[in-house]
C-alpha cells in the first residue's frame, strides 16, 4: 500500500504539471457566423455590429456585416464585399474600411440606416484603409495612398464631409488609431517620418502642432492596437516574434514621461516551451478589468488558456479567460452578454463558439490554483462513500469534481451538506483518482484511491 501511495503523490505531482485548462464559461452568440469576424462595434443599447469576411450570421445570409439586435442576428442591406479591414460606429452610421470594397478605387463603405454608400479616403491606383477610428463624434483614418513612385502612410479625418490631411507622411505602416491626453495617438511599423525627421517615433506617436512627435522613446515592436482607460494609454503588440521578446502590452500614465512595458517576463508564461511568434490584437476595457485578446497561450501557475486573457494591474499579471482554439481580433462588452470576443475561433475547449462568443463571468472568479487549508478526506483507499471535511468558512460556496490521473473530468455524483461534501465512489473502477475542491476561485488538490 505504501508503493501504492507514493505512487499517487508522484502521479499527483505530473498532473499538476501537466496543468488544466481555465473554466471560464463561454456561450456562442446566436448561432455565430460561418467566417472570421474582425470587428465587434457597440451600437445602441444591446446592439452589436459585427464585420468579418462571412456569408451568414445565426443562419440567415449576411455579407461581411450583421447587425445582432439583443437576440437574432439580421442582414444590413447586401453587405459589404471586399478586402475589409476595419469598421468604426458613430451614432446610427457605420463605416466599413479596407479596399476594393466595390471597385478598385473605393476603400470606405458607409451605411446610413438604410443603404450602403462607397467613397474613396485614400486616393492613388489603390487607395486602401488600414485601421479606422471614432472619437467625440468624429471619423479619423489611417491607410495608404499608392502610385506610380510607391505609397505613402498617412492620417485622416473626416471634416464636414471632406478628409483633411493629419501631420507628415509616416514611413511605414499605420495599424491603429487611439487618443490621450487630448490628442491623437497612432501605432504601427513606422519608426520615423517619411521625410527622415522624428527619428525616435519608434511604432508610436502623437499629433502635436500639427506634425507627429514622439511619445516617451516609443515601443520595441510594432504597435497593433491603442485604448486609452482612465487617462492611461494601453499600446499591443506582438509579444514574441521568431521566439525572441518584444514588448506586448505596455502602458503609458496620464501625465507621464515613459512607456512601462506590462510583459517583461513573458517568455516565462506565454507560448511555454513553444517558440512560435504570438502577439496581442484586440483591447477592450470593460469598466473593472483590461482584457487582452490575440493569438498566443498562456499559463498561469496550473491554469492554462488560448488566445484571450484577464490583465489584473500588474507587471505579468494575466489571468487565462478563455481556451479558444484559434486567434481573437476583436474584444466588445454589453450589459445583455458580457464580455464577447471574436475572431478566427470556433471552439472554447470542447465546446463550438463559431467565431464570436460571449460570458458574464468577467468579475468574480478568478480561476487560478490556490490551498484551502483545513481540508481531510476518508476514508483513503474508499470502497463506497469518500468523505471531505471543509472548514465552515469555505462550506457554503464549496464545489467539488473528481478527475482520472490523466486529468479528465470523472461523472462522480456529488453533494455539499455544511461542513461535509460526500463522493459518490462506488461508480468508479478501482484505481487512483484527484478531488477537487472550488471556492471563490481558490482550488486545492488532493488524491485518492478508490479500491
Amino acid at each position: 500500500m505504501k508503493k501504492t501511495l507514493l505512487s499517487v503523490f508522484i502521479a499527483t505531482l505530473a498532473w499538476a504539471a501537466r496543468s488544466q485548462p481555465v473554466d471560464v464559461p463561454w456561450a456562442e452568440l446566436g448561432g455565430g457566423v460561418n467566417g472570421p469576424v474582425l470587428a465587434v462595434l457597440q451600437g445602441n443599447e444591446d446592439t452589436l455590429v459585427v464585420v468579418g469576411q462571412f456569408t451568414e450570421a445565426g443562419g440567415i445570409p449576411a455579407q461581411n456585416v450583421a447587425l445582432w439586435d439583443g437576440s437574432t442576428f439580421s442582414a444590413l442591406g447586401t453587405g459589404v464585399s471586399g478586402n475589409i479591414t476595419s469598421a468604426a460606429i458613430i451614432g446610427n452610421t457605420i463605416y466599413i474600411g479596407g479596399s476594393a470594397l466595390s471597385n478598385n478605387y473605393t476603400d470606405l463603405a458607409t451605411w446610413n440606416g438604410t443603404a450602403w454608400s462607397y467613397s474613396t479616403i485614400f486616393s492613388g491606383n489603390f487607395p486602401q484603409v488600414r485601421t479606422l477610428f471614432a472619437h467625440d463624434g468624429t471619423l479619423y483614418a489611417g491607410g495608404i495612398v499608392s502610385g506610380f513612385a510607391g505609397s505613402d502612410d498617412v492620417v485622416k479625418r473626416l471634416d464636414n464631409g471632406n478628409w483633411t490631411l493629419l501631420g507628415s507622411t509616416l514611413n511605414n505602416l499605420i495599424n491603429g488609431l487611439g487618443w490621450h491626453n487630448g490628442q491623437l495617438v497612432v501605432g504601427g511599423e513606422f519608426t520615423a517620418l517619411q521625410n527622415g525627421g522624428g527619428t525616435n517615433l519608434n511604432h508610436v506617436a502623437v499629433l502635436n502642432g500639427g506634425d507627429w512627435g514622439p511619445l516617451g522613446t516609443g515601443l520595441p515592436g510594432t504597435v497593433n492596437t491603442l485604448l486609452d482607460v482612465d487617462g492611461s494609454l494601453y499600446a499591443a503588440g506582438n509579444i514574441k516574434q521568431n521566439g525572441s521578446a518584444q514588448f506586448g502590452l505596455a502602458r503609458f500614465p496620464e501625465n507621464g514621461t515613459a512607456w512601462e512595458e506590462l510583459m517583461p517576463n513573458a517568455l516565462d508564461y506565454i507560448n511555454v516551451g513553444n517558440p512560435a511568434d504570438a502577439a496581442v490584437h484586440a483591447l477592450h476595457y470593460d469598466g473593472a478589468h483590461l482584457f487582452i485578446g490575440g493569438d498566443f497561450h498562456l499559463e498561469e501557475g496550473s491554469t492554462t488558456g488560448a488566445h484571450l486573457a484577464r490583465f489584473n494591474g500588474t507587471s505579468d499579471g494575466f489571468s487565462p479567460w478563455a481556451d479558444f482554439n484559434a486567434p481573437v481580433s476583436s474584444l466588445a462588452h454589453n450589459s445583455a452578454l458580457g464580455l464577447i470576443a471574436a475572431g478566427e475561433l470556433s471552439q472554447n475547449g470542447p465546446d463550438n463558439m463559431d467565431h464570436i462568443a460571449h460570458t458574464t463571468l468577467t468579475t468574480g472568479l478568478r480561476p487560478a490554483p490556490g490551498t484551502i487549508a483545513g481540508i481531510q478526506l476518508h476514508p483513503n483507499p474508499v470502497q463506497d462513500q469518500l468523505f471531505i471535511t471543509l472548514p465552515a468558512e469555505a462550506a457554503a460556496a464549496a464545489s467539488v469534481d473528481v478527475f482520472t490521473m490523466d486529468g479528465q473530468r470523472a461523472a462522480v455524483p456529488t453533494t455539499v451538506s455544511g461542513t461535509r461534501a460526500c463522493v459518490d465512489a462506488g461508480v468508479l473502477a478501482q484505481g487512483c483518482y484527484l478531488v477537487r475542491l472550488t471556492v471563490n476561485g481558490v482550488r486545492t488538490v488532493l488524491p485518492f484511491i478508490k479500491q
